[in-house]
Protein backbone atom coordinates (compact mmCIF):
# COMPACT_ATOMS: atom_id res chain seq x y z
CA UNK A 1 0.00 0.00 0.00
CA UNK A 2 1.42 3.90 -0.80
CA UNK A 3 0.70 5.84 2.12
CA UNK A 4 -0.09 9.44 0.47
CA UNK A 5 2.82 11.77 2.74
CA UNK A 6 2.96 15.68 1.79
CA UNK A 7 5.36 16.95 0.07
CA UNK A 8 8.92 16.90 1.63
CA UNK A 9 9.44 20.28 2.66
CA UNK A 10 12.12 20.61 5.70
CA UNK A 11 12.45 24.54 4.68
CA UNK A 12 8.65 25.08 4.71
CA UNK A 13 6.97 27.24 7.51
CA UNK A 14 5.58 24.46 10.47
CA UNK A 15 2.08 25.78 9.72
CA UNK A 16 2.08 24.77 6.10
CA UNK A 17 0.63 20.82 5.26
CA UNK A 18 4.33 19.58 4.54
CA UNK A 19 6.05 16.89 5.46
CA UNK A 20 8.87 17.51 7.62
CA UNK A 21 11.07 14.84 8.54
CA UNK A 22 11.25 11.37 6.34
CA UNK A 23 12.76 8.09 7.60
CA UNK A 24 13.85 4.92 5.40
CA UNK A 25 11.73 5.65 2.50
CA UNK A 26 12.52 6.14 -1.47
CA UNK A 27 11.05 8.92 -3.31
CA UNK A 28 8.53 7.65 -6.18
CA UNK A 29 6.40 8.95 -8.56
CA UNK A 30 3.79 10.05 -6.74
CA UNK A 31 4.62 9.71 -2.70
CA UNK A 32 7.13 7.74 -1.15
CA UNK A 33 7.94 3.99 -1.57
CA UNK A 34 9.29 1.80 1.40
CA UNK A 35 13.34 1.46 1.72
CA UNK A 36 15.04 -2.13 2.22
CA UNK A 37 16.28 -2.79 5.93
CA UNK A 38 20.15 -3.10 5.63
CA UNK A 39 21.71 -6.48 5.22
CA UNK A 40 25.12 -7.75 5.88
CA UNK A 41 27.48 -7.91 2.87
CA UNK A 42 29.97 -10.49 3.63
CA UNK A 43 30.11 -12.78 6.88
CA UNK A 44 33.79 -11.50 6.63
CA UNK A 45 35.45 -8.05 7.08
CA UNK A 46 38.14 -5.94 6.34
CA UNK A 47 40.63 -5.50 9.22
CA UNK A 48 40.56 -1.80 8.88
CA UNK A 49 38.19 0.85 7.68
CA UNK A 50 37.40 0.27 3.96
CA UNK A 51 38.10 3.76 2.20
CA UNK A 52 37.52 3.38 -1.46
CA UNK A 53 35.34 0.68 -3.48
CA UNK A 54 34.65 0.65 -7.29
CA UNK A 55 32.79 -2.11 -9.24
CA UNK A 56 32.90 -3.14 -13.15
CA UNK A 57 31.98 -6.28 -15.33
CA UNK A 58 33.60 -7.03 -18.54
CA UNK A 59 31.02 -8.02 -21.76
CA UNK A 60 30.85 -11.36 -21.20
CA UNK A 61 29.37 -10.15 -17.96
CA UNK A 62 32.17 -10.98 -15.18
CA UNK A 63 31.92 -8.59 -12.07
CA UNK A 64 34.86 -7.30 -10.26
CA UNK A 65 34.53 -5.14 -7.24
CA UNK A 66 37.24 -4.19 -5.08
CA UNK A 67 38.03 -2.13 -1.91
CA UNK A 68 40.55 -0.80 -0.63
CA UNK A 69 41.48 0.32 3.21
CA UNK A 70 44.72 1.67 4.82
CA UNK A 71 46.96 -1.41 4.07
CA UNK A 72 45.18 -3.97 1.67
CA UNK A 73 43.43 -3.90 -1.57
CA UNK A 74 40.54 -6.32 -1.43
CA UNK A 75 38.07 -8.09 -3.88
CA UNK A 76 34.78 -8.80 -2.99
CA UNK A 77 34.54 -12.86 -4.36
CA UNK A 78 30.86 -14.11 -3.47
CA UNK A 79 30.19 -13.18 -0.05
CA UNK A 80 34.06 -12.76 0.90
CA UNK A 81 36.55 -9.94 0.90
CA UNK A 82 39.86 -11.47 -0.34
CA UNK A 83 43.45 -9.75 0.38
CA UNK A 84 44.59 -9.16 -3.25
CA UNK A 85 47.12 -6.52 -2.24
CA UNK A 86 50.70 -6.52 -4.14
CA UNK A 87 53.01 -8.84 -1.53
CA UNK A 88 53.86 -6.05 1.24
CA UNK A 89 50.88 -4.39 1.15
CA UNK A 90 50.75 -0.41 1.18
CA UNK A 91 51.04 2.73 3.76
CA UNK A 92 48.19 5.10 3.21
CA UNK A 93 48.84 8.12 5.19
CA UNK A 94 46.37 9.65 7.45
CA UNK A 95 43.72 11.03 5.92
CA UNK A 96 43.98 9.60 2.51
CA UNK A 97 42.09 7.26 0.66
CA UNK A 98 41.72 4.84 -2.28
CA UNK A 99 40.70 6.55 -6.04
CA UNK A 100 39.94 4.07 -8.88
CA UNK A 101 39.92 4.29 -12.72
CA UNK A 102 38.96 1.73 -15.43
CA UNK A 103 41.41 1.93 -18.61
CA UNK A 104 39.90 -0.58 -21.26
CA UNK A 105 40.86 -4.00 -19.53
CA UNK A 106 42.77 -2.18 -16.65
CA UNK A 107 41.55 -1.43 -13.61
CA UNK A 108 43.84 1.35 -11.90
CA UNK A 109 44.06 2.18 -7.91
CA UNK A 110 45.55 5.35 -6.44
CA UNK A 111 46.07 5.91 -2.81
CA UNK A 112 48.43 8.86 -3.25
CA UNK A 113 51.08 7.15 -0.95
CA UNK A 114 52.14 4.41 -3.00
CA UNK A 115 52.91 3.41 -6.91
CA UNK A 116 49.14 3.63 -8.67
CA UNK A 117 48.20 0.27 -8.43
CA UNK A 118 47.39 -2.44 -11.50
CA UNK A 119 45.13 -5.46 -11.98
CA UNK A 120 44.47 -6.61 -15.55
CA UNK A 121 41.28 -8.12 -15.93
CA UNK A 122 40.87 -11.88 -16.89
CA UNK A 123 45.19 -12.31 -15.85
CA UNK A 124 45.46 -10.70 -12.78
CA UNK A 125 45.79 -12.72 -9.20
CA UNK A 126 47.05 -10.11 -7.16
CA UNK A 127 47.30 -5.94 -7.40
CA UNK A 128 50.73 -4.68 -8.57
CA UNK A 129 52.80 -1.37 -9.18
CA UNK A 130 51.82 0.13 -12.39
CA UNK A 131 54.73 0.37 -14.95
CA UNK A 132 56.14 3.10 -16.24
CA UNK A 133 56.75 6.33 -14.50
CA UNK A 134 53.03 7.16 -13.30
CA UNK A 135 52.72 10.22 -10.80
CA UNK A 136 51.20 9.22 -7.29
CA UNK A 137 47.52 10.63 -7.22
CA UNK A 138 44.59 11.78 -5.35
CA UNK A 139 42.15 12.44 -8.10
CA UNK A 140 42.13 9.96 -11.17
CA UNK A 141 39.57 9.63 -14.19
CA UNK A 142 39.59 7.93 -17.84
CA UNK A 143 39.02 10.72 -20.55
CA UNK A 144 38.71 9.81 -23.92
CA UNK A 145 41.62 7.70 -24.30
CA UNK A 146 44.00 9.07 -21.50
CA UNK A 147 44.39 8.19 -17.99
CA UNK A 148 44.30 11.65 -16.07
CA UNK A 149 45.12 12.21 -12.48
CA UNK A 150 45.05 15.60 -10.24
CA UNK A 151 46.75 16.57 -7.17
CA UNK A 152 49.73 14.84 -7.47
CA UNK A 153 53.53 13.95 -6.59
CA UNK A 154 55.82 13.40 -9.38
CA UNK A 155 59.53 13.70 -8.91
CA UNK A 156 59.24 13.86 -5.06
CA UNK A 157 57.58 17.14 -5.45
CA UNK A 158 54.02 17.62 -4.85
CA UNK A 159 51.41 19.49 -7.33
CA UNK A 160 47.86 19.97 -5.81
CA UNK A 161 46.52 22.14 -8.67
CA UNK A 162 48.16 20.01 -11.38
CA UNK A 163 46.41 18.03 -14.12
CA UNK A 164 48.66 15.09 -15.06
CA UNK A 165 47.67 12.54 -18.15
CA UNK A 166 49.29 9.64 -19.85
CA UNK A 167 50.04 8.95 -23.74
CA UNK A 168 47.16 8.68 -25.95
CA UNK A 169 46.00 4.65 -25.71
CA UNK A 170 49.23 3.96 -22.85
CA UNK A 171 48.38 4.28 -19.06
CA UNK A 172 52.22 3.01 -19.14
CA UNK A 173 53.69 5.62 -21.25
CA UNK A 174 54.00 9.53 -19.44
CA UNK A 175 56.38 10.57 -21.63
CA UNK A 176 56.11 14.11 -22.20
CA UNK A 177 56.01 14.69 -26.24
CA UNK A 178 53.77 15.37 -29.42
CA UNK A 179 54.37 11.83 -30.29
CA UNK A 180 52.88 10.47 -26.97
CA UNK A 181 50.31 13.44 -26.34
CA UNK A 182 51.36 12.92 -22.62
CA UNK A 183 51.33 16.29 -20.75
CA UNK A 184 50.03 18.59 -18.01
CA UNK A 185 48.02 21.07 -16.66
CA UNK A 186 48.25 23.44 -13.92
CA UNK A 187 44.95 24.58 -12.61
CA UNK A 188 45.79 28.24 -11.24
CA UNK A 189 42.38 29.64 -10.03
CA UNK A 190 40.58 27.20 -7.36
CA UNK A 191 42.82 25.55 -4.65
CA UNK A 192 43.76 21.62 -5.18
CA UNK A 193 42.20 19.28 -7.11
CA UNK A 194 39.72 17.45 -5.43
CA UNK A 195 37.85 15.02 -8.08
CA UNK A 196 37.65 14.19 -11.65
CA UNK A 197 35.49 12.92 -13.91
CA UNK A 198 35.62 11.35 -17.24
CA UNK A 199 34.02 10.04 -20.32
CA UNK A 200 33.99 12.23 -23.85
CA UNK A 201 35.29 15.11 -21.60
CA UNK A 202 36.74 15.66 -18.35
CA UNK A 203 35.20 17.77 -15.58
CA UNK A 204 37.92 18.90 -13.07
CA UNK A 205 36.63 19.49 -9.52
CA UNK A 206 38.95 22.00 -7.85
CA UNK A 207 38.19 23.36 -4.15
CA UNK A 208 36.90 26.46 -5.56
CA UNK A 209 36.39 26.09 -9.37
CA UNK A 210 34.99 23.72 -11.88
CA UNK A 211 37.32 23.17 -15.48
CA UNK A 212 36.35 21.49 -18.49
CA UNK A 213 38.96 19.58 -20.62
CA UNK A 214 38.39 18.76 -24.15
CA UNK A 215 40.41 16.98 -26.36
CA UNK A 216 41.78 18.46 -29.33
CA UNK A 217 44.72 17.02 -30.13
CA UNK A 218 48.55 18.32 -30.97
CA UNK A 219 49.81 20.38 -30.38
CA UNK A 220 47.31 21.59 -27.18
CA UNK A 221 45.82 17.67 -26.29
CA UNK A 222 43.45 19.76 -24.59
CA UNK A 223 41.73 22.60 -23.88
CA UNK A 224 41.06 23.84 -20.58
CA UNK A 225 37.81 26.11 -19.75
CA UNK A 226 36.60 26.89 -16.36
CA UNK A 227 32.68 26.89 -16.57
CA UNK A 228 32.74 28.20 -12.55
CA UNK A 229 34.93 30.15 -10.34
CA UNK A 230 33.79 30.28 -6.59
CA UNK A 231 32.07 27.01 -6.99
CA UNK A 232 33.65 23.52 -6.43
CA UNK A 233 33.34 19.96 -4.88
CA UNK A 234 33.11 19.93 -1.09
CA UNK A 235 34.71 16.58 -0.08
CA UNK A 236 36.70 14.41 -2.66
CA UNK A 237 34.24 11.32 -2.75
CA UNK A 238 31.23 13.38 -2.69
CA UNK A 239 30.99 13.20 -6.56
CA UNK A 240 29.46 10.74 -9.29
CA UNK A 241 28.97 10.81 -12.49
CA UNK A 242 25.61 8.90 -14.88
CA UNK A 243 26.39 9.01 -18.23
CA UNK A 244 27.62 12.57 -19.74
CA UNK A 245 26.19 14.11 -16.72
CA UNK A 246 28.43 14.33 -13.28
CA UNK A 247 26.34 15.19 -9.62
CA UNK A 248 28.59 16.78 -6.80
CA UNK A 249 27.72 18.39 -3.42
CA UNK A 250 29.19 21.53 -3.44
CA UNK A 251 29.82 23.71 -0.65
CA UNK A 252 26.49 25.23 -0.66
CA UNK A 253 24.19 22.33 -1.69
CA UNK A 254 24.39 19.75 -4.89
CA UNK A 255 24.57 20.53 -8.46
CA UNK A 256 25.00 18.72 -11.92
CA UNK A 257 26.72 19.48 -14.84
CA UNK A 258 25.09 18.15 -18.41
CA UNK A 259 27.58 19.22 -20.62
CA UNK A 260 26.31 22.29 -20.93
CA UNK A 261 25.57 24.40 -17.90
CA UNK A 262 25.62 23.56 -14.51
CA UNK A 263 22.17 22.97 -12.31
CA UNK A 264 21.41 23.43 -8.72
CA UNK A 265 19.48 19.96 -8.54
CA UNK A 266 19.48 21.02 -4.29
CA UNK A 267 18.18 24.40 -4.04
CA UNK A 268 15.71 24.48 -1.13
CA UNK A 269 14.42 21.54 0.69
CA UNK A 270 16.96 18.98 -0.14
CA UNK A 271 19.72 21.51 0.52
CA UNK A 272 18.51 22.84 3.56
CA UNK A 273 17.76 18.87 4.98
CA UNK A 274 21.05 17.78 4.08
CA UNK A 275 22.99 20.29 5.64
CA UNK A 276 20.91 20.07 9.11
CA UNK A 277 20.92 16.72 9.16
CA UNK A 278 24.40 16.34 8.37
CA UNK A 279 28.46 16.25 11.10
CA UNK A 280 30.08 19.08 9.30
CA UNK A 281 32.81 18.08 11.51
CA UNK A 282 33.24 15.11 9.38
CA UNK A 283 32.34 16.13 5.91
CA UNK A 284 35.56 15.11 4.41
CA UNK A 285 33.75 11.44 4.57
CA UNK A 286 31.17 12.00 2.52
CA UNK A 287 30.64 9.85 -0.47
CA UNK A 288 27.69 9.07 -3.01
CA UNK A 289 27.28 6.86 -5.90
CA UNK A 290 24.99 6.13 -8.56
CA UNK A 291 21.89 3.88 -8.26
CA UNK A 292 21.74 1.68 -11.23
CA UNK A 293 17.91 0.32 -10.03
CA UNK A 294 16.05 3.47 -8.03
CA UNK A 295 17.82 6.29 -10.86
Amino acid sequence: MTTPFSNFAPDASDLMNFTHDVSNVLPGETSYRPAKSIAALTPTAADARITGIVGTDTSGGTKYVFAGNASKLYQLQGQTLTDKSKSGGYSTASGERWVFAVFGSTILASNYSDPIQSWQIGTSSAWADLSGTPPQARAMATVRDFLVTGDIIESSTAYENRVRWSAIGDETNWTIGTSTQSDFQTIFDGGNVQAITGGEFGLILCKRSITRMDYVGSPLIFQFDQIAANRGLAARDAVARVGATTYWLDHDGFYSFDGAKINPIGFGKVNRFFWNDVKRTAIDRTTCAADPIND
